[in-house]
């Protein structure tokens, strides 16, 4: 049970910051548009950063093996989340399903679920976490984007430009020098530490600001959005959770895997629904709603897990 109350404690932490975002936007302290150019910084510099200094360890043969075994695994459970999207057509919108689907399939990996691994395994969590970032990468950028093919993302070089970006260079940078074992220099070490730091509370921050932007207590009354999300998470947390635990892997791959796919909807399903406004504004209520949500789901999945680990293992 001790590691279900590690993840009820940061949840708790990333649910105080997330008030903090709210606080501010609801004061006037911080604007929409500062808000982007905040998510642009966390997006683009803090979590590539963040992830860049997870390769920051020893040197371990079992770690790389672990790294392969949950690639595939990340993979495989982004393509089996593909089939369980296809429940949300009951009833569907046609014009929404590609948004709930989108939302369904892809995780805030990169947001949520490196602040929670951090806290429970340091650099090895956030290194096993990768994987996850890695699959998602490949996946977004060629099922989501087919997807969501009624809006406009250019051809196939602006395809490519926008899968090569700072978070997919940091992935393929730190395991080029985790593999070859070079550091950086202290220095320059140490800045991409003091960068990282900043990730939990600028992120959280960056979601409470999103949230405070809607009417919440309205969400819970629109059956469609609370329906997507409870496929989101939990339906697909729990059937990730029975396929994976009796595989006996190294726990630590386990615990990083179940988090990555129980935390909520990626905040990209927003970007990619910029077609029209009733996407977007879809978008953003499975968003919002599913972050709600994750911070009662993402303990009890992690508790689940824990139950059935100390049962099996």
């Amino acid at each position: 049970m001790e590691i279900g109350r590690i993840v009820f404690n940061q949840v708790l932490v990333m649910t105080l910051l997330i008030g903090v975002g709210i606080l501010l936007y609801k004061i006037r302290l911080i604007s929409r548009q500062t808000n982007l150019q905040l998510t642009n910084l966390v997006q683009y510099v803090v979590n590539p950063l963040l992830v860049l200094s997870s390769f920051s360890m020893e040197y371990s043969r079992d770690y790389i093996h672990n790294f392969i075994i949950g690639l595939l695994a990340a993979s495989l459970f982004h393509a089996l989340a593909i089939l369980i999207s296809h429940i949300a057509r009951l009833g569907a919108n046609r014009h929404l399903l590609p948004v709930e689907r989108f939302g369904i399939i892809f995780t805030n990996s990169g947001f949520m679920a490196a602040p929670i691994m951090l806290s429970l395994y340091g650099n090895l969590g956030l290194f096993y976490n990768n994987t996850c970032v890695i699959a998602f990468q490949l996946f977004v950028w060629t099922y989501g984007i087919s997807l969501m093919s009624d809006d406009n993302h250019g051809g196939i070089r602006q395809k490519i430009r926008l899968f090569i970006n700072p978070m997919i260079i940091c992935v393929f940078l730190g395991m080029a020098m985790y593999l070859m074992r070079l550091t950086f220099p202290s220095p320059i070490r140490k800045s991409i530490e003091f960068i990282a730091g900043m990730n939990t509370p600028l992120a959280m921050i960056v979601s409470g600001i999103y949230l405070a932007q809607g009417n919440l207590l309205s969400l819970f009354r629109k059956p469609r959005v609370l329906w997507i999300s409870c496929i989101r998470m939990i339906l697909f947390p729990l059937v990730v959770i029975a396929l994976l635990v009796p595989l006996h892997l190294d726990q630590t791959l386990t615990y990083s895997l179940v988090i990555a796919m129980s935390v909520p909807m990626a905040s990209s399903v927003i970007f990619f629904s910029k077609s029209s406004e009733k996407r977007t504004e879809h978008a953003s209520d499975l968003f919002t709603l599913s972050t709600i949500l994750g911070l009662v789901t993402i303990p009890c999945m992690i508790t689940l897990t824990s139950k059935l680990c100390s049962l099996l293992y």
